[in-house]
């Protein structure tokens, strides 16, 4: 897909903002826009906070009036006419280049620990591509302790009993099956998940 023009609707969304971020790593050139009408369907800031490392990754582009412009710009390549009304809510994000893995790990490096987890692992848990031994691994306390530092499995089933407070309330959905994620993730001089968590990013993207 090099030098071509990709559009991705509903870039806030958890599979939207892992392929936007996908694309901007794997591309040598082209341009991605990326385009949601930022309805309350569900919490808005969410879908705030997912957009920030695409508009980092975007060469940082954040203001209203340019996003506007942006917009309109993407409204005119596929020669379709719309109100301006239209496009109030509407946030496009053109990016001219790839973004390497440095940037990408760069893009995560301000926010915290438990955001990347949730921006980032959960779309690569959720596509499938894991296979069932590595699902059962990090249903592991022993191996997850080991590969991503926790102190709890990464993942337990959302049917069984387990300590809720130690897991996000929303759940993963594994080739079918719900499954909850760990929360716990630490990051202190003295015990830094971080290093384990991109570990494991990296050999899974």
């Amino acid at each position: 897909m090099n030098g071509k023009k990709i559009l991705v609707t509903g870039s806030p969304g958890f599979i939207g903002a892992y392929l936007v971020i996908r694309l901007l790593k794997e591309l040598s050139s082209g341009t991605v826009v990326s385009l949601d009408n930022m309805n309350n369907y569900y919490e808005v800031s969410l879908k705030e906070w997912r957009l920030l490392p695409i508009l980092k990754a975007s060469n940082g582009v954040a203001d209203t009036n340019e996003l506007f412009i942006r917009s309109y710009q993407m409204m005119q390549m596929f020669e379709k006419k719309a109100s301006s009304s239209a496009l109030d809510k509407t946030a496009a994000i053109v990016s001219p280049r790839a973004q390497t893995v440095e940037e990408a790990e760069e893009t995560y490096a301000e926010m915290k620990i438990g955001k990347v987890a949730q921006l980032v692992m959960r779309p690569i848990l959720e596509s499938g591509h894991l296979s069932d031994r590595e699902v059962l691994q990090l249903q592991s306390k022993a191996y997850c302790n080991e590969v991503l530092n926790l102190n709890f499995p990464l993942l337990v089933k959302a049917d069984t009993a387990f300590d809720k407070a130690r897991y996000y309330s929303e759940p993963v959905n594994i080739n079918g099956i719900d499954y909850m994620m760990c929360s716990q993730w630490i990051e202190r001089p003295e015990n830094n998940d971080r290093p384990f968590l991109m570990q494991w990013i990296r050999e899974h993207q």
